[in-house]
């Protein structure tokens, strides 16, 4: 259940019929829909905004941090 719920993230970003209702939203609207705060199963940090020299660096720094499991 966790996977279809994440699974459906992409497809309500790039709107359109497979994303159901919401994916006919505007992309202004769709954005809010993604970003709203909820008591689900997945929940979403509030949005922030930020620019950077190095973006891919920024990322993998990031994906260290809060994804990948610590290193032996």
């Amino acid at each position: 259940m966790v996977r279809c719920h994440l699974e459906a993230i992409p497809r309500v970003c790039a709107g359109g019929p497979a994303a159901g209702p919401i994916g006919e939203l505007s992309q202004r609207e769709r954005w809010h829909w993604l970003t709203a705060p909820r008591s689900t199963m997945l929940q979403t940090s509030a949005a922030h905004v930020g620019l950077c020299e190095e973006p891919v660096a920024a990322m993998e720094r990031l994906f260290d941090r809060v994804v990948r499991l610590p290193r032996r």
